[in-house]
């Protein structure tokens, strides 16, 4: 989360900070290497669906990605992170369907910073997915587009 606030500010001066590189340095050293999250992080998990929960390293790694993407002075195009970025890029190829339309949306935002981050028939289905679940006033809500179970004292 501090590596996407710093980065989305530097943006804004054009020149990566000090504080913005430790924060992306440290978020690349807490990537997974292996397993089936490999090339995301490991997110909170509190059975809050949808962003705190057993799918939760997506939406870290589409705000992962907004952070690289965001951060400037080239620095998604660093010959030393290509093999960070491919393996972020490997991830949201492998887990983008298996997640919801709302956290699919997330992965979407990123695509916009990142390239490749989603092939254009992941982009056209995640949209058209979405305005399938447009509700009747033009509006969407969080659960319509999801199934999001709520854990703990709450659950029913």
């Amino acid at each position: 989360m501090n590596a996407v606030v710093l980065s989305r500010r530097d943006a804004r001066s054009g020149h990566l900070s000090g504080e913005a590189r430790t924060a992306l340095d440290v978020m690349w050293s807490l990537q997974m290497k292996t397993g089936p999250n490999n090339g995301a992080w490991t997110w909170l998990n509190f059975n809050y669906e949808p962003w705190e929960s057993t799918n939760s390293p997506y939406f870290g790694a589409s705000l992962a990605a907004i952070a690289v993407g965001s951060a400037p002075g080239g620095y998604a195009a660093l010959p030393e992170l290509q093999e960070r970025v491919n393996g972020l890029r490997g991830y949201f190829e492998r887990q983008h369907s298996s997640v919801s339309t709302l956290t699919q949306l997330m992965g979407l935002w990123a695509a916009g910073s990142v390239s490749d981050l989603l092939t254009p028939e992941q982009g056209k289905a995640t949209i058209d997915a979405a305005f399938s679940l447009q509700q009747a006033d033009g509006g969407w809500s969080s659960s319509s587009l999801g199934t999001f179970q709520r854990g703990g004292q709450d659950a029913e």
